[in-house]
């Protein structure tokens, strides 16, 4: 009786996580603190909600060798919608030596542009695919140029601002096309 108490404690205990890391976890952290200290030795900051996201990655190259093999970490800062990357660093995989530095802040996101085309479309109607957009980082804010490209309609153009922090319309102006 003894003997499957014994049994049945170890099934049970097999069932549970383990209270250890993996090795997969470690190498993560390790990475991540050595993402931190480039960032750091750049004078950069993170901000105190942000993420980040360990990936393996491969470079494919026209001459020998012709594939090399990389961990790309990568720091995100949320939104009102989805996390968006601030930078990504990446390291090789085989030495473990930091290779390349991306800062991705200056990125528009999907996001800030549907936010400034929902603008347009309150002050003039139509669909989202009825325009192109350009748009720029500019400090905390997006500058969006909207182009409205629907046929028979005059070509009236919009100027916005898009806050990154909440995606809010904080400026916006609506030109008209010039008469002849």
């Amino acid at each position: 009786m003894q003997a499957i108490s014994i049994l049945v404690a170890i099934g049970l205990a097999s069932c549970v996580s383990s209270p250890f890391a993996t090795s997969k976890q470690i190498r993560d952290r390790q990475l991540v603190t050595r993402a931190k200290q480039e960032i750091a030795r750049r004078g950069l900051s993170l901000p105190v909600n942000y993420t980040t996201e360990v990936v393996q990655t491969e470079a494919i190259l026209e001459i020998p060798p012709y594939s090399k093999y990389f961990y790309a970490v990568t720091f995100l800062r949320p939104t009102p919608k989805r996390s968006v990357p601030l930078y990504t660093l990446s390291f090789e995989r085989q030495t473990g030596k930091f290779d390349q530095f991306d800062d991705r802040r200056g990125e528009v996101t999907p996001e800030e542009i549907a936010a400034a085309k929902r603008a347009m479309i309150q002050r003039v109607g139509g669909v989202p695919e009825n325009f192109s957009t350009t748009a720029g980082v500019s400090g905390h804010k997006v500058e969006c140029w909207i182009l409205d490209l629907r046929r028979g309609k005059p070509r009236r153009s919009g100027h916005c601002f898009v806050s990154r922090k909440t995606l809010k319309i904080t400026g916006f102006t609506l030109r008209e096309p010039p008469t002849i």
